[in-house]
């Protein structure tokens, strides 16, 4: 506890640190929502032409996607290898639009814990 105690006590490194947690949930944030996307969720404002093409271009960035994937992965604190899984998954299933949120967002919660 004292050790943490001294992190805060100098207010650069607690802004650094809050800079730390918003840019990772900023990573997080990105993810779940190439995931909505994916699965057709939130996508009804645009026209269906549109949202198909949203639609296909998440499915194809998390599935295939290399570095860039892996780098916001890193960034929102999570595994990439992890996170291509349970993109597979939610392929295989048919991207599942209304189960999605609960799986991915339970998961993100026990990370931020």
């Amino acid at each position: 506890m004292e050790r943490a105690l001294t992190v805060h006590s100098n207010p650069d490194d607690a802004g650094t640190l809050s800079s730390a947690l918003g840019e990772r949930s900023l990573y997080q944030s990105v993810l779940v929502r190439l995931v909505a996307d994916a699965c057709g969720r939130g996508l009804a404002g645009p026209p269906p032409r549109q949202r198909e093409q949203l639609r296909e271009n998440a499915r194809r960035w998390l599935l295939h996607s290399k570095r860039d994937f892996e780098m916001v992965c890193a960034f929102a604190g999570f595994e990439p290898e992890l996170v291509r899984a349970g993109v597979r998954r939610l392929a295989s299933e048919g991207w599942p639009s209304d189960e999605w949120s609960q799986r991915f967002e339970v998961r993100r919660a026990k990370q931020a814990a």
